[in-house]
């Protein structure tokens, strides 16, 4: 009767064992799975979003203006209307698009560098595992 079980129970042990995960797929699950990376890849695409804001020109203004002071030669008051926008010289969009490219520039380091660091760590994590179980 136990040995009857057992031979029962036996092959569902086996059968839920996990296939060994070699080295460059851990790397890979890692790299889709960890928050801060992900974090820091959407810091880049955000930076790339920015770089048409680079190009920021104020809204245009209209006004109206009545002045009881200001008296035109036939007695009646002056009504001015007017259109004003105030704009950069051409160099200084030229300047914050160039720094704006400069910080995704940044950023795509900072992203490069921390998927390194993840593989570097998850890489020394599987060789200590491996080499664990063997010895």
């Amino acid at each position: 009767m136990v040995l009857g079980i057992f031979m029962f129970i036996l092959p569902l042990t086996v059968m839920t064992q996990e296939r060994p995960v070699g080295m460059e797929e851990a790397i890979g699950i890692a790299l889709q799975n960890n928050k801060s990376l992900l974090a820091s890849e959407g810091k880049v695409q955000k930076q790339r979003d920015l770089l048409g804001s680079a190009y920021d020109i104020n809204k245009t203004h209209v006004y109206y203006n009545f002045d009881e002071n200001n008296i035109a030669e036939n007695g009646v008051p002056i009504k001015v209307w007017g259109i004003s926008q105030s704009l950069q010289f051409p160099t200084i969009y030229g300047a914050q698009r160039k720094l704006q490219k400069s910080q995704i520039a940044v950023t795509e380091q900072e992203f490069s560098i921390s998927k390194q660091m993840l593989t570097k760590e998850v890489s020394k994590a599987y060789i200590m595992v491996l080499y664990c179980t063997k010895y």
